[in-house]
């Protein structure tokens, strides 16, 4: 099995809960980007994109996903890091990337707070049309893909430990 596991998808689809369960089931690390940049800069999300521009938060969230340390870990990334192509390639080299997939409805019933949640393209865009643009990219650089809409979200970490056993390493 890769020493990391990548979880990739929308906002709102559940990539920190289901990242915690899966880390705490292998025994290995876990750390949120979101979290991770939030400590790091002593600001929420919306408040450095805000107050600092999309491309600097865009930099921001760049440089901290590539300094996460690649070993026992499972990494729960803010859902717009498929837009960063050279970091999506090292991670497709370094890591079993696995896309939490579910559809715009059930993304929206759990996104409360959106327009706090500081996701990227959501002041010139809609969730929809983010949806809608991010999809293929998921989808590009997956080894693996959960369907959420058709697995509970608390069984969601063995499904995907199931598929762990039978990717080859």
């Amino acid at each position: 099995m890769a020493k990391s596991i990548l979880l990739i998808g929308m906002s709102g689809v559940g990539k920190s809960t289901i990242g915690k369960a899966l880390a705490k089931s292998l025994n290995w690390e876990f750390v949120d980007g979101d979290t991770l940049i939030e400590s790091k800069e002593k600001k929420q999300l919306q408040t450095i994109i805000n107050e600092d521009g999309l491309d600097a938060f865009m930099k921001i969230e760049e440089n901290t996903l590539n300094s996460i340390t690649l070993e026992n870990t499972v990494i729960a990334p803010g859902g717009s890091i498929v837009y960063y192509d050279n970091l999506m390639r090292k991670f497709q080299e370094n890591t079993i990337i696995v896309y939490l997939k579910n559809n715009l409805n059930n993304i929206k019933k759990n996104i409360h707070n959106l327009e706090s949640r500081g996701i990227v393209g959501l002041t010139t865009n809609t969730l929809e049309d983010i949806f809608n643009e991010r999809q293929p990219l998921y989808e590009k650089y997956a080894h693996i893909v959960i369907d959420l809409s058709r697995t509970p979200l608390s069984k969601a970490h063995q499904h995907i430990e199931k598929q762990l056993r039978n990717y080859p390493s």
